[in-house]
């Protein structure tokens, strides 16, 4: 097994109480969770690079062709509108919640 590499780390003063905490209840030292933590971040990236190279050879996709000119109101090409519901739109929205000190049901 390769020996460790010490290095030095600076953290956020909250940040650093924390990963003491985090340290203790888990009977485990802060060098061990950063360690780990930078394990994690690094095959994240990995992953992320192993899932680009991937699809590297998937043709581009025009962003226009896909979501339309949105902006004036027309649909997007080749799509299709949904009309508004106006009762399925009731059921989406949240329960009026009342303000203090107010008798009528308007939301906040």
């Amino acid at each position: 097994m390769e020996t460790l590499r010490r290095s030095t780390v600076y953290f956020d003063p909250t940040l650093h109480r924390a990963l003491r905490a985090k340290a203790a209840a888990t009977d485990r030292s802060i060098s061990d969770l950063v360690g780990e933590a930078v394990r994690l971040a690094l095959s994240e990236d990995a992953d992320d690079l192993e899932a680009l190279r991937k699809r590297s050879s998937e043709p581009d996709i025009d962003f226009e062709k896909v979501v339309g000119n949105t902006t004036h109101g027309s649909p997007p090409r080749g799509g299709f509108t949904i009309p508004p519901n106006p009762a399925r739109q009731a059921e989406l929205l949240p329960e009026p919640c009342p303000r203090p000190g107010k008798t009528s049901n308007s939301y906040l």
